[in-house]
């Protein structure tokens, strides 16, 4: 195991010292990470056992996840799963495995996002870092006011709380923010690119699949009893937005 190691350059913005922890079964991998991360002055923990790394997981609570599929003890998937239990930090996954089923699979576990090697360094850092940014701007929210529509639907930002017909919505952060981000504008339509940008804080490269694992995910979690009526809207050939038939409904009751 490697232990965290705490490197300060003056006058260095480094994102609070973010807490980097990385599980990979291949030793070469684990040591060019953590070389890779400490010259930008994380504070990096490279673990590969799946089991150690649940249990450092919980004591050491990192601000940033890098894994690999294929790990010891307990493979990267289920060890994302159990890490979303308690964590909504970003989850990267960083893998030998290239297939879609491989990507759609970590996605729906609860990543935020999927790299495959051989990879470049610089690229990396990049969406890391641009995760944090928006991970550290969604974890300022609170004290903010809360978002009422129609007093049946409700989004509190300070919690990250979603309540539909009396009815609490248990949603991830990505989840949430994306809901937030359309309901805050109902009917205008929103492309996969600009959900991207706007949620995860970094430009879209091409792979949209995420965005559409997350939308995918919220409409099973936002069924309502209104038949006929979903909360969001798939508009084909340009993106996604708020329903408004929602609220008008809502607005009846």
């Amino acid at each position: 195991m490697v232990k965290f190691q705490y490197i300060l350059k003056v006058g260095e913005r480094v994102f609070r010292r973010a807490k980097i922890m990385v599980v990979d079964s291949n030793e070469y991998s684990l040591n060019q990470l953590y070389d890779c991360l400490s010259k930008e002055f994380f504070n990096v923990l490279c673990l590969s056992d799946g089991n150690k790394a649940l249990i450092e997981a919980k004591k050491e609570e990192p601000d940033f996840f890098i894994l690999e599929i294929d790990i010891s003890s307990l493979d990267g998937i289920d060890l994302c799963q159990n890490i979303r239990k308690f964590s909504e930090s970003p989850i990267l996954f960083l893998s030998t495995r290239s297939s879609n089923f491989d990507k759609v699979l970590a996605l729906r576990s609860g990543a935020d996002d999927y790299m495959t090697k051989p990879y470049s360094q610089m690229e990396l850092v990049a969406r890391m870092k641009a995760h944090l940014r928006r991970s550290r701007i969604h974890g300022s929210s609170a004290g903010k006011s809360h978002l009422f529509y129609a007093g049946v639907f409700k989004m509190n930002l300070a919690t990250q709380k979603v309540v539909i017909e009396d009815r609490e919505i248990d949603l991830s952060v990505r989840e949430f923010h994306i809901l937030y981000q359309l309901a805050q504008h109902p009917g205008r339509i929103y492309s996969m690119e600009e959900l991207y940008e706007l949620v995860w804080g970094n430009p879209c490269v091409g792979d949209l699949r995420t965005v559409m694992v997350h939308i995918s995910n919220l409409r099973k979690k936002l069924k309502t009893n209104v038949d006929d009526i979903e909360i969001i809207e798939t508009v084909r050939g340009a993106g996604y937005r708020f329903n408004e038939k929602v609220l008008k409904h809502f607005s009846k009751i």
